[in-house]
């Protein structure tokens, strides 16, 4: 089962690559998170599995965040230049805000995350004026 994880791990984040090499910044980088939300939802009982205690999923908490930690800082950085986002943000933090939003138990809750997201993003894209600063 932990293979599987990690194979589904990799898809996830070298989709962030196919993403930004077809569309805009700010759109790979909405489409990718979007594509991680399906990815938490779909590992409903991916928490349960990492602290069973069981040695083959030991590993597994690194491996993501080795894969999608850079896969994200790679969209981040690309929307940052293009200017559709002013404040630098930490993919770590984002992924774990997004994990937190991703507790779904129906397509309905997957809808509502989407359109958290969405706000989300809106809220990074706001610069306050000429500031780039919120508030």
């Amino acid at each position: 089962m932990a293979s599987v994880f990690r194979r589904e791990v990799d898809d996830c984040a070298a989709e962030a690559a196919t993403l930004a090499a077809e569309k805009s910044p700010l759109q790979a980088l909405t489409l990718w998170l979007k594509r991680y939300v399906n990815f938490l939802a779909a590992k409903k009982g991916l928490a349960s599995a990492l602290h069973s205690g069981d040695p083959a999923f030991e590993a597994l908490p690194a491996y993501f965040r080795e894969n999608f930690e850079p896969a994200l800082s790679t969209l981040l950085a690309t929307v940052m230049k293009s200017g559709e986002i002013q404040e630098e943000v930490d993919p770590f933090d984002l992924l774990r805000t997004i994990g937190n939003l991703s507790v779904t138990s129906s397509e309905d809750d997957i809808q509502h995350t989407y359109r958290i997201l969405d706000l989300l993003i809106k809220g990074l894209q706001f610069t306050g004026g000429t500031t780039g600063k919120v508030g």
